[in-house]
């Protein structure tokens, strides 16, 4: 990308007096990087602004440093298209030498203000990890973010990156997931023998346990962030007796929930407005077939637990949620042996 050129490229980086040329409205993204807003109104959704800044930062960090050598970690994540947990991620990158942290300002696009990150350009560096370009910029391979991301950030935000990793490399399609979990399977081995291979070149390397059990337990089902972000309680409150993109054949029509547990007939699904369209009519319609899925699914004797939004924000209580909901629904009920519920009790639950 050309980051001089004014009139063609959406994100440009100024030259002495060039703010005297332009033309147009514009969002500061650092002291030298702008970006054009003229696509955006007061009805474009708030994160779609912020997924333009998100992206906007990475471009403007780039064309502003010259020691960059490659980006890695959810700033892998952003350019590949795969969401994350965060709504103003930081930027992270491997550099040719040791650099300062750099704070990035807040940005405001149509009078909203979007929050300030950070850049860390000081990622440790890994042997060949596979550099590609994505619009010009150098990022490493998803294989290698998503080890990163199982050795370096919390349970939650570790899992829900590596299962939509996950979800993208195994190409997972929920109409063919014979195939697709074939090619879960060979993902995530490949990954741990990563993990295995970068633990025998830096065997300092701390979490290197947990992040094996974090890879094991991702699941390349989960489509959606909010959906990630779940998993790991799921898995917590229901060690493998749960399903990730479980089909149900009703009435003729293929269903497919979220999360089922088959032995209790219960579904645990997100109640998100993106999937309720984008328009009234959009909406009616698509509230109209959710009332008829439900309809028809508890007719067969399925039980459903929905959550929200909101609902991600207090992870303890939807655990103990889904607890109480096992406990009435099952006499026999006990909690298995997971280390990955030790993790999330030692970070989220005590």
């Amino acid at each position: 990308m050309n980051y001089m050129n004014i009139n063609e490229n959406p994100i440009i980086v100024l030259k002495a007096h060039d703010r005297k040329k332009v033309r147009f409205a514009y969002a500061n993204i650092m002291p030298s990087v702008i970006m054009k807003t003229e696509g955006f109104t007061e009805d474009t959704p708030r994160w779609q602004v912020q997924d333009a800044i998100n992206v906007a930062r990475i471009h403007g960090i780039f064309a502003t440093s010259r020691s960059l050598k490659y980006f890695t970690h959810e700033t892998v994540m952003i350019l590949h298209g795969i969401p994350i947990w965060g709504s103003s991620p930081s930027v992270y990158s491997a550099s040719k030498r040791r650099l300062n942290t750099r704070y990035l300002r807040d940005v405001k696009v149509l009078k909203q203000s979007y929050s300030s990150s950070a850049y860390y350009p000081n990622s440790i560096e890994l042997n060949d990890p596979n550099i590609v370009q994505i619009d010009g910029l150098p990022v490493e391979s998803l294989e290698y973010t998503a080890v990163r991301m199982a050795l370096s950030r919390d349970t939650i935000t570790a899992v829900s990156a590596v299962s939509l990793i996950l979800h993208k490399l195994a190409s997972f399609s929920r109409s063919e997931q014979e195939q697709s979990r074939k090619r879960e399977k060979e993902m995530k081995q490949s990954l741990l023998d990563l993990l295995d291979r970068i633990h025998l070149e830096h065997p300092g390397i701390q979490k290197y346990h947990r992040a094996r059990t974090i890879i094991s337990r991702a699941n390349a089902g989960c489509e959606t962030i909010p959906e990630a972000v779940l998993l790991p309680i799921v898995d917590a409150v229901f060690t493998d007796l749960f399903e990730t993109q479980f089909r149900i054949h009703a009435r003729g029509r293929d269903y497919y929930a979220d999360f089922a547990v088959p032995y209790l007939q219960l579904l645990i699904e997100f109640d998100g407005m993106g999937k309720m369209g984008a328009t009234e009519q959009a909406f009616l319609d698509a509230r109209e077939k959710q009332t008829r899925r439900q309809y028809e699914l508890e007719a067969l004797g399925y039980k459903f637990i929905r959550f929200r939004w909101r609902d991600l924000q207090d992870l303890r209580e939807l655990y103990y949620r889904l607890v109480s909901f096992a406990l009435q629904h099952d006499s026999n009920y006990h909690l298995c042996r997971n280390e990955l519920r030790s993790y999330l009790n030692e970070e989220y639950f005590y």
